[in-house]
């Protein structure tokens, strides 16, 4: 009866593990969405206007980052909003990009080119 008690309880703490990772979604999966000119129909990426995290210091302490996300998607790149995993995984990229910028910190010169229509 002991072994069946620890080997229950071992599967549920795997269970609660595997289901805590999914749930925090995976960074390079999210890089990879990130970097992805297939979520919209416009032929840009969130790197687009976004590239070295660029203008996502906000994200970091975003309650509502799921949404602001899709509103991106499908307002700049006209794409359709994405959910579950996919929408996890960009998250916890865009959190992982974001994290060590500063609201408000001056960002550095840009560099002098064309301007990026949508951006």
């Amino acid at each position: 009866m002991k072994t069946l008690k620890i080997t229950l309880a071992a599967m549920i703490a795997l269970g609660l593990m595997v289901s805590f990772a999914f749930a925090a979604g995976n960074v390079e999966k999210g890089k990879a969405l990130f970097n992805n000119t297939k979520l919209g129909k416009t032929g840009m990426a969130c790197n687009t206007c976004h590239s070295g995290g660029k203008m996502l210091a906000a994200a970091a302490t975003d309650k509502n980052l799921p949404a602001t996300i899709n509103r991106m998607i499908t307002t700049k790149l006209k794409g359709k909003a994405i959910k579950g995993a996919e929408l996890a995984n960009l998250e916890a990229y865009v959190k992982s990009i974001a994290g060590g910028q500063k609201t408000g910190a001056a960002a550095p010169a840009p560099k002098k080119r064309r301007a990026i229509e949508g951006c």
